[in-house]
C-alpha cells in the first residue's frame, strides 16, 4: 500500500473542483511530535460505479497519513472494479464477492479494520477536505470524547449542494423517538451516519452492526451507543456529503427506513426498567413534541429559504 500522501492517478478529463483535486496540506504531527492515530474507512459497495471514484479520491486526497481505507464489493457488474484496481496500490485491502447486503459488507470489512478510530463511507457520499484531521483532533479518551458526529451537506447526483443538516446532539430518551419525530416532522436527532466516527473501544463494545436490517443499522448502532453509555461529542462543521440520487435509499423518502426505525425503538424500549420507560415517555410528551411543534415555523423557513435542515 502506497502512502495515501502520494501522488493518486491523474484528474480524468473533465473533473474538477474537490474531490478531484487536492485539499491544502495539513502539518504532520500533533502537538507534541504524537504521530496521527490510525484511522480506518470502511467503503460498502454494489454498482455504484458512477460515484465510487469520487468517494475513494475523497478519503486518499486527505492527505492523512496514517489510513487504513478498506474497500468491500459485492460482486459488482458495473465499472466498479475497473475504479477499484485503479486505486489498489493505496488501499489498504479490498475485495469483490457476493455477500448478504450493505450491513454484511461493512462488517466484513470491521472485521480486518485495525485502526484506532473507525468508520464507514458508502460508495455514493464522499468527505469533505480535511474531514480525518478534524476527527483525529476531537476523538479523545483522556477527555471521554469516544464517538464524534458532524454536520454534512446533501447533495445530488451532480455533487450539487442541495443543503446543509445540523442534528441536535442525541440523547438515549431522544433518539429512541426517531420514528415519532419522523412522522411528526419534529427535530432532527438522528447523527448522519458519514459524518460519524468512533474509537476503537467502542467497537470493542458494542460489537458489528446488525445484518437484519436494510435501512436502520446506523440507529441501531447510536441506539446501543447510548444504552452503553457513549456519549456524541459535535464538531460544528460540515465533514460529509450525502448524496441523494435516483438508486440511493434515502431518495426512496424516510416511509422505507420508517419500520425498522419503529421496530429497533420497539425492541430497545422493551430493555428499560419500568420507571426509565415513564421517563422516556415524559421526555416525549413534555419537551420532544412540544419542542418540535413550537419550532416548526422556523425550521420550515431554515429549510426552504435557508437551505439548512436543523435539528
Amino acid at each position: 500500500m502506497k502512502s495515501p500522501s502520494s501522488p493518486l492517478t491523474d484528474t480524468p478529463p473533465g473533473k474538477y473542483g474537490w474531490p478531484w483535486t487536492n485539499s491544502d496540506p495539513y502539518p504532520i504531527h500533533l502537538i507534541g511530535n504524537r504521530p496521527w492515530p490510525k484511522i480506518s474507512v470502511i467503503t460498502p459497495n454494489y454498482n455504484f460505479g458512477e460515484f465510487l471514484e469520487e468517494t475513494i479520491r475523497s478519503v486518499l486526497l486527505q492527505g492523512y497519513p496514517n489510513l487504513e481505507y478498506i474497500i468491500i464489493d459485492g460482486g459488482s457488474t458495473d465499472r466498479s472494479l475497473e475504479i477499484i484496481k485503479k486505486y489498489e496500490p493505496w488501499l489498504a485491502y479490498w475485495v469483490s464477492q457476493p455477500d448478504h447486503g450493505q450491513s454484511a459488507a461493512i462488517n466484513y470489512g470491521f472485521r480486518r479494520a485495525s485502526g484506532e478510530i473507525m468508520g464507514w463511507l458508502n460508495s455514493d457520499d464522499y468527505y469533505q477536505p480535511h474531514t480525518l484531521f478534524r476527527v483525529a483532533l476531537e476523538v479523545n479518551l483522556e477527555k471521554k470524547r469516544y464517538i464524534v458526529m458532524g454536520e454534512v451537506y446533501e447533495v445530488d447526483a451532480c455533487r450539487t449542494i442541495i443543503r446543509r443538516w445540523e442534528s441536535r446532539v442525541p440523547i438515549l430518551y431522544s433518539l429512541l423517538f426517531q420514528h415519532r419525530l419522523c412522522l411528526l416532522r419534529g427535530v432532527a436527532v438522528m447523527p448522519c451516519q458519514p459524518s460519524v466516527f468512533w474509537h476503537r473501544k467502542v467497537f470493542e463494545s458494542l460489537g458489528l452492526l446488525r445484518e437484519d436490517l436494510k435501512y436502520a443499522m446506523d440507529y441501531d448502532y447510536w441506539l446501543k451507543a447510548l444504552r452503553s453509555n457513549y456519549k456524541f461529542h459535535y464538531i460544528a462543521a460540515v465533514l460529509s456529503n450525502y448524496r441523494f440520487h435516483a438508486g440511493s435509499k434515502s431518495n426512496q423518502g424516510w416511509q422505507s427506513f420508517y419500520r425498522e426505525w419503529r421496530s429497533v425503538a420497539k425492541e430497545n424500549i422493551s430493555t428499560l426498567t419500568p420507571r426509565q420507560k415513564i421517563s422516556a415517555e415524559l421526555y416525549w410528551w413534555f419537551l420532544l413534541f412540544p419542542f418540535s411543534i413550537l419550532t416548526l415555523p422556523y425550521r420550515v423557513y431554515s429549510y426552504v429559504v435557508l437551505g439548512i435542515k436543523r435539528g
